[in-house]
């Protein structure tokens, strides 16, 4: 099906305006989930929308280490997108990315630096990336702007997934969501707000000269979002009026019927069973509780704290990533109130011993809902830790879904053997999506009301059940419905 309706151009049948046209780029998330990168061209001027990775290659083979891969080597193992298809770099005006999640911006160290341009994000995801960059210790930089000193290789932590990259010399330009900013003449960028389950996320809008283009790349429709972060239908109903020429639309949950329960329900759910264990009467009683979440998703994380409260247990975060993004989100006072951190293996290990006194007493929250092996819930579940494991009866919760992925179907099933092994309790999918389900890209396409559609961040599977929704909202396959791959080049008429 894909062979028949890819279309690598669609050409201008006026030879007067040949170089008045739009191009997207394809770059990743086209043929998988994650890895996302994408690039609108309108003259000689082009904008990239998104820079993930693709952590998936790193957990099938424990051995790479990315910090002494070339770039050339990092494409090769698919775990940053292929960027060669831009083939002048001089022509990107703007990298813009919509969120903070690694596979939209883990990419940016190795490939931002070959650009002489802006990256351009709301505050949050922008303040993920200084943590990055500069590290806890070392953020003395302006606000909207970050230039790299003149060093080579530096040593610093990324996630589990780098260890090594060069700084940016890139200047940071914050958007906040529901407003604009002027790249140059011909080209305006707009963040327009939409849920998700990280701060700040953004659905990008480009207005160009040759019409707009909307990038909805992890987004859903919540109308009950914890954060008061609501999706601004206004604006959507307002570009569709005004007309969208492309909707470059992620499509991970699109096989999911219905609307995606609110980020409220996700809260509710996970609160249902915390809340069952302040019960005499159950089993459950005295036990020490661990949350393991998406170390990202500050509203579950905000949720646990008001738990710990009512249970009148003491919250301690384990981890180096929730220690990041929970720092990030302190430092733009989307989080308040005091909040024990702990991320270096020595500070863990003390704090543990803490634990193992009063077990009854504290409420964990840590990284490793995917069961990486690095991360704090496997190395505890492994006894890394010296002199600490589980006591018996453990009540371990994962608020999260696991990634669709064979290794992380993989890795999660291993961890639960190990907590078993050690007698923990296991309550499962705790959670609430933060990617809309097949109504809501329903609804923002008869919203938008987009001349030309196209799914991305999903594989083969999502696009066909992409096309059989677009197909009931009377758009044309290979016409107004395009199937990408990663390296497809397609020109707009």
């Amino acid at each position: 099906m894909y062979n028949k309706t890819k279309i690598r151009k669609i050409t201008s049948q006026n030879a007067k305006h040949q170089q008045k046209y739009m191009e997207i780029y394809a770059i990743g998330g086209y043929d998988e989930v994650g890895r996302n990168m994408s690039a609108v061209r309108v003259g000689d001027e082009i904008v990239i929308l998104d820079m993930g990775i693709n952590i998936t290659p790193l957990a099938e083979s424990g051995d790479i280490k990315v910090e002494t891969l070339s770039r050339e080597e990092l494409y090769n193992f698919t775990i940053v997108p292929d960027d060669r298809i831009i083939k002048d770099k001089k022509k990107v005006a703007a990298i813009v990315l919509s969120h903070g999640h690694l596979d939209h911006i883990g990419a940016v160290f190795a490939l931002a630096e070959q650009y002489d341009c802006p990256i351009i994000g709301t505050p949050y995801t922008l303040e993920i990336l200084r943590k990055i960059i500069k590290g806890e210790s070392e953020r003395k930089t302006k606000p909207t702007t970050i230039f790299a000193k003149k060093s080579d290789d530096v040593e610093r932590e990324y996630d589990g997934v780098m260890t090594t990259y060069r700084e940016l010399r890139n200047k940071f330009i914050v958007v906040p969501n529901n407003s604009k900013y002027k790249l140059n003449e011909n080209i305006n960028i707009e963040m327009v707000g939409c849920s998700h389950s990280i701060p700040d996320s953004a659905i990008v809008v480009l207005h160009t000269k040759e019409g707009v283009v909307v990038y909805a790349n992890d987004w859903k429709f919540d109308d009950s979002p914890t954060d008061m972060n609501f999706p601004n239908y206004k604006r959507l109903f307002e570009l569709g009026k005004q007309g969208v020429k492309v909707l470059i639309d992620g499509a991970l949950n699109i096989e999911k019927k219905g609307y995606c329960p609110s980020e409220y329900i996700g809260q509710e759910i996970l609160k249902g069973a915390l809340l069952k264990t302040q019960h005499q009467e159950l089993s459950s009683y005295g036990s020490l509780l661990v949350v393991t979440a998406f170390a990202s998703n500050i509203a579950r994380f905000q949720a646990v704290q008001r738990f710990a409260e009512m249970l009148n247990r003491r919250l301690i975060v384990l981890g180096g990533s929730t220690v990041k993004y929970i720092t990030a989100a302190q430092g733009l006072g989307k989080i308040s109130g005091i909040i024990e951190l702990y991320k270096s293996k020595s500070s863990i290990k003390t704090v543990l011993g803490r634990v193992k006194k009063d077990p009854n007493k504290h409420l964990i929250f840590c990284t490793g809902n995917q069961g990486e092996e690095n991360a704090v819930l496997s190395r505890i579940a492994g006894r890394d830790y010296k002199g600490f494991s589980f006591p018996r009866g453990t009540q371990v919760f994962f608020s999260s879904s696991i990634i669709p992925s064979d290794i992380n179907k993989k890795n999660v099933e291993n961890l639960e053997k190990l907590l078993d092994k050690q007698g923990c309790r296991i309550y499962r999918d705790l959670h609430a999506s933060g990617h809309a389900y097949k109504e809501e890209h329903r609804e923002i396409i008869r919203m938008l009301k987009p001349k030309t559609i196209i799914p991305c961040h999903t594989d083969n599977e999502g696009k066909l059940n992409y096309f059989k929704l677009g197909i009931e909202e009377h758009y044309k396959i290979g016409k107004t419905m395009l199937a990408l791959n990663n390296g497809d080049v397609v020109r707009i008429k």
